[in-house]
Formats: C-alpha cells, structure tokens, sequence
C-alpha cells in the first residue's frame, strides 16, 4: 500500500484561503506539475535505483520523506499525484476532517478491496485480511478505533494479507497538520513473491497524503522498497505498487461518498 498493507504510502498545507482553494493547493506544488495535474487529474512517477521523490507537495513532512527515501535507497518505486472531485462540499471543515481521519484509521475496511493485477490482467483482491494488532508479539486482534479529535501523531500495527506479498505485520504512523493528514507505514516482517523473499523487513516503505479543500482532495501516494533481483521482476513491482496505490485512492473515496 501502498501500503498499509497501503504507501507508505504518507504524507504547511493550507484550509482554504482568500483567493480560493486553488490557490492553496498550487503553492505546495511546482507550478508546471499543478498545471499538469488540474489538466489531466493524476501524475505518475517512476522511481528507479535510488531516484528521489519529485512529486511531494510542499509539507512540512517533504524533508521527511525525502531523507527517508534516501536512506532506503529503494530498487523501485512508485509516487502517484491524483485530484479528486467529490459531491461533498467543505472537505476542509474540522467535522469534515475529523471523519477524513477516521476512515484513515479504518484498516479493517480495507479487506476485501480490489484492485487491478498487471501481472494477471484483471481484478484481484488486494487484501484478503486487514485488521489492527495490538502489537507484533502477541498480535491480538483489536477493532479499528474511533476518535473524536485528531491526534498530531499515533501510530499502530496491523496484519494484511494479500494474494502476492503473503501475510505481513506492518506499522503505520499517522500525522496531521494544517489542513493535510497522512500516513507512513513499513514493513515489519519479510515480503515474499511466489514463496521468494523479495522484500526484507523494513524495507519497504508507503506514505499515504491527503489535502482536503473545498469540494476536492488532493492525493500523494508513494511506494517505495529496495526488493531483491530477480529476473527483472522489479518491472511487476512497480505495475503492481501503482495499481495499489490507485486502489488506496479507490477505497479511500468509497467510503468518503457513502
């Protein structure tokens, strides 16, 4: 996740201005890469051998991921920019925020969640099981929390298993700021692909951002992972990191516009 599962894999953004939302969302960005963005509605980005993140808005959290990216020196990597439209309006509004923050804690709604397999060219599950742990240990099942304010920090752990990496337990960081809330989350057990370890623990790395403003939210998702050689299989990876990403965004705006 992307991962959570997704991606990392996230994430000072502004509530909305005088002179409009828009204003707000093209000063975090490169003015070549929001005009991008407002023209075709999502960017992709690949990253190879160590390439840095070019996409991260301007947060207070960019400095952190792109140090973070550094130190992992990933294989491969994917950072996805994607502008949503939602019928909600005042996504901004503290209410609104508030419930933004706990479908983001709602790793359990997750399982279940389809997204498309390059590999096999069509639909496939994602995450067959998804829920929080109360930690790596004992791993005791626990119910997704509820808040009623928005912590500045929090983290947790969670087990997903999907239908390609197998079943991992994972930590995932949540953060919030003037206006954006995201998540970071790593692996913590070894990834495996067709029974390969592909993936050794705490090397992979999601964020996952989200900067609500108006009647729109604007994505970030990266995923990234230093992943072992095998027979060019980091081409699938990164297919396979930028459909789930896109299938994060997917259940992420599900559950928004229900």
């Amino acid at each position: 996740m992307i991962r959570s599962c997704i991606a990392t894999i996230l994430f000072c953004l502004l509530l909305p201005l005088p002179g409009g939302a828009e204003k707000g969302l093209s000063d975090i960005l490169d003015p070549e890469v929001w005009r991008t963005l407002t023209r075709e509605g999502e960017i992709r980005r690949t990253l190879w051998d160590g390439d840095a993140p070019l996409l991260a808005p301007g947060l207070e959290l960019r400095e952190d991921i792109l140090a973070e990216v550094g130190s992992l020196e990933p294989g491969v990597g994917v950072e996805v920019l994607y502008l949503y439209k939602s019928n909600q309006q005042d996504l901004a509004s503290p209410q609104a925020l508030l419930r933004i923050y706990n479908i983001l804690r709602s790793v359990s709604s997750m399982e279940g969640i389809l997204y498309y397999s390059a590999s096999r060219e069509r639909m496939r599950t994602l995450f067959e099981k998804s829920y929080l742990i109360d930690s790596p240990e004992s791993r005791l099942r626990l119910p997704d929390p509820v808040f009623t304010a928005i912590p500045e920090r929090d983290a947790s752990f969670n087990i997903q298993k999907d239908l390609t990496f197998g079943e991992n337990i994972y930590q995932t960081e949540y953060f919030s700021g003037p206006g954006y809330l995201a998540s970071k989350t790593r692996n913590l057990t070894t990834m495996r692909y067709l029974l390969l370890p592909i993936i050794k623990p705490e090397k992979s790395l999601s964020y996952f951002i989200l900067l609500p403003s108006q009647d729109r939210i604007l994505f970030y998702g990266l995923t990234v992972a230093r992943t072992m050689s095998f027979f060019g299989i980091e081409k699938s990876r990164e297919e396979s990191f930028y459909n789930r990403i896109k299938a994060m965004i997917a259940w992420f705006t599900g559950r928004l516009e229900e």
